[in-house]
Formats: structure tokens, C-alpha cells, sequence
């Protein structure tokens, strides 16, 4: 046995099938490509400070191995090396992450060779049922590549004439007159909790092994500044750990399908608009919280059925050096739709949109590398505008997503 660099190991993580029961078994598919502090396991020490011959320790019984938190800093990544050929297969773990603090998500909108044409703002895409398409995320191709967009409404021409998917926010150029819709891994604002997850923490040695369980993601920070690389911070709680106490150093391992995301200029694609305008920032940060409360239950393997959510907030902040301050937007001033692309090649690409944004507080006056700048705070509004001819996809109406694809 000798000494454990804190450096080399292995995380993985998973979706669990039920509250209570950690997964066991992880594939490359689960492996998390992240800086993270060593997670440390916690434990409740119950004592009580009874009457005793001297001042020796109480003694003390050991509790309940709940609410252990750690940190996960990482690139954010696509799933896919290639151009998908169909709907992904399931959430990669950058999507389960931001699924876990955002309440949900759905994969849906690849449609083989639907795209006949259109213009930016409707595509028109070979006749179908599309309604569980509205609220998803899609990429599709244009010349000389792909454009990113959220569908809001379905129209159904009738009979055998074209279909018309129009978009919350104009596309980057018109579409390609065919070609394939790819889809997405869209994650979506919801009132409930996700599905729990598993860490699995592997050390360079054998013996270090440790497993989180009943995982849930309480804050999401994405940093999304100007010709930096995509990054994320995620914030888990969890429910409960064991010491596994074998089957680590895991040796080199490859993250297939797993490219990190390129640097957000614009020859990736990268843009954010705001109220149909394209905006300059500097800086910009995506931040997510997830406050939860522990449901307790003694049958509970560590006294815990589950967590639920009592209040999510998401808030976008973005730093723009400012050309003009004919006026400083005062706090619940609606901003219309705001819609940014990190990238938009397909298997690697991001989209996130709030269809209906306020100024959450009043613009900040300040100063961005000798320049006078405005740091604005946007919120998701109540939203309702996506709309079809049948039941919508489950993201449909939501305040806030963010999609893979």
C-alpha cells in the first residue's frame, strides 16, 4: 500500500432507480471529467451531557451520515464526438447535473430529413406530428452549418403541404432547403425534484472508494464569458455515503463522447440576444439555486426518504461595456425573450433561453477595463406563449432552459 495522490482518481455518476438505493455499476458513460475537492463524508456524533465521575469525553453514539456537500468544477461538455444521427440516447452527465438543479429535462426533436426550407423566425419541415417537439431545443442546418433555436409553436398546414415549427427567437440565418432537425437534451424549470443521484469517488489506490448516494444538485453557477471556455460549478447534497473500501485506482481511462465545449466566440457560434437584438457582453454567468428540505423516515437508511424542493430561482447576469446610457433599466422591466448560444456544433453545442425575462434590480454602473459598463441581472417571468395542435412537450411553458445538443 503506499500514499494516494489527491489528484489521480476516478468520479462517475449516475441516476439512481429509487430514493434510498445507491447504483453499483458505472460505465464510461457516467464518468465525469471535473476538478473536485475530496469529498468528505459526514456523521452525526449524538452525545448527552449527562452527569459523570470526572471530565472524560461523554459517550458518544453514531448518527445519521446524511447532508455530506461537495464541490464539482468543471468544462462543460457535449455528448458526442460526430454529428448525432438521432435523438441522444440519454442525458450525459453535464445534463444530469444541470437537470438535477434545474427540476427536469427531455430529450426529443431529431426528425431525418424534415427540413424543407423557411426563413429564420418559422421552419417549414415535412408534414408530421410535431407538438411534442414545441419547448424543445433543435438545431437546424443552414448554410455552412447548423443554427440553434427553441421551438414555440407548431402550425399544422393540412394535408400534404409543409408544416411550420415558428421559433421563440430567430435563428442565426434561414434554413437549408433539407437536411436533418437534430435534437436535444433540454433542460427545463419545474416545481419538483429530479430523479437522486450517485457519486462514485475512486482513489489512486485500492482501498479508497467512497459512494454518495441520494445526491441532488442545490446550486449551478455556468460562467459563459467572451473567448473563455464554457465552465460550470455545481453544488450536490447528499443523501447518504458508504465506504466501499476496494475497487479503486482506476487507472487511465478515455472520455468517449465527451468533447469539452470550444471557446465562446463567434466563429463557434457563439451570440446572445436580447428582446430580438443581438447584445456585446464581456462576462456573463447562468446561476441556479435549489433550496431543498430532507423528508425524514425512519425506515430511511440514513433517516432520510428523500429531499424536495422548496424554491428554485435562476438568474442570469451579463456585463456589457455600455455605448450608450440614455437610460439604467430600472428593477421589473420586462426584457422580452433573452436567448444565448455557446456553440453550435452538433454533439458539443448549448443553447439556454428565458422566453420572458425582467431586470431583477436596478443596472449596475460600473467599470470593465477602462470602460463604463452596465451589469445587468435578468429572472425568468411567467410564461405561456408556446403553443400547437395537441399535447406540447413537457418543456413547453417553462421559465428557464438550457439544452444539449
Amino acid at each position: 500500500m503506499g500514499y494516494a495522490p489527491s489528484n489521480i482518481g476516478r468520479f462517475a455518476l449516475k441516476t439512481q432507480s429509487a430514493w434510498g438505493t445507491a447504483e453499483t455499476s458505472f460505465a464510461a458513460a457516467n464518468y465525469v471529467e471535473a476538478s473536485v475537492m475530496i469529498p468528505t463524508p459526514v456523521q452525526e456524533a449524538l452525545r448527552t451531557d449527562a452527569t459523570r465521575g470526572g471530565y472524560y469525553a461523554q459517550r458518544v453514539v453514531a448518527g445519521s451520515k446524511k447532508d455530506a456537500t461537495f464541490t464539482l468544477s468543471m468544462p462543460l461538455h457535449g455528448f458526442s464526438d460526430a454529428t448525432p444521427s438521432g435523438d441522444p440516447g440519454a442525458a450525459h452527465p453535464d445534463a444530469l447535473l444541470v437537470a438535477s438543479a434545474l427540476g427536469a429535462f427531455n430529450i426529443k426533436g431529431f426528425a431525418s430529413s424534415a427540413v424543407t426550407g423557411g426563413t429564420a423566425s418559422a421552419v417549414t419541415v415535412n408534414t408530421a406530428d410535431y407538438n411534442l417537439f414545441v419547448g424543445q431545443a433543435v438545431a437546424v442546418p443552414v448554410s455552412g452549418g447548423h443554427s440553434l433555436g427553441w421551438i414555440k409553436t407548431f402550425t399544422d398546414a393540412g394535408g400534404a403541404s409543409d408544416d411550420t415549427l415558428t421559433m421563440i427567437d430567430e435563428l442565426s440565418a434561414a434554413p437549408s432547403g433539407s437536411g436533418n432537425m437534430l435534437g436535444s437534451i433540454t433542460c427545463y424549470m419545474t416545481n419538483t425534484i429530479n430523479d437522486p443521484l450517485t457519486f462514485d469517488y475512486m482513489g489512486a489506490d485500492s482501498t479508497i472508494h467512497v459512494r454518495f448516494y441520494d445526491c441532488v444538485v442545490t446550486s449551478a453557477k455556468l460562467t459563459l464569458n467572451a473567448t473563455e471556455q464554457p465552465m460550470a460549478e455545481f453544488t450536490v447534497q447528499a443523501g447518504g455515503w458508504t465506504n466501499v473500501g476496494s475497487g479503486g485506482a482506476p487507472g487511465d481511462y478515455a472520455m468517449t463522447d465527451r468533447p469539452q465545449m470550444p471557446a465562446l466566440i463567434g466563429a463557434n457560434g457563439s451570440r446572445l440576444r436580447v428582446a430580438g437584438v443581438a447584445v456585446n457582453v464581456s462576462s456573463m454567468e447562468i446561476e441556479i439555486t435549489n433550496d431543498v428540505q430532507a423528508i425524514m423516515s425512519h425506515a430511511g437508511t440514513e433517516g432520510l426518504a428523500q429531499y424536495v424542493t422548496t424554491n428554485r430561482s435562476v438568474a442570469l447576469t451579463a456585463t456589457a461595456e455600455a455605448s450608450t446610457l440614455a437610460g439604467i433599466g430600472a428593477p421589473g422591466t420586462s426584457s422580452g425573450v433573452i436567448q444565448f448560444d455557446a456553440n453550435t456544433t452538433p454533439g458539443r453545442a448549448l443553447t439556454m433561453t428565458i422566453p420572458l425575462a425582467q431586470i431583477e434590480e436596478l443596472q449596475e454602473l460600473g467599470d470593465s477595463n477602462g470602460l463604463v459598463a452596465l451589469t445587468t441581472r435578468y429572472a425568468p417571468q411567467v410564461y405561456s406563449a408556446d403553443a400547437g395542435t395537441g399535447t406540447l412537450g413537457v418543456a413547453a411553458d417553462t421559465a428557464a432552459r438550457i439544452a444539449f445538443l
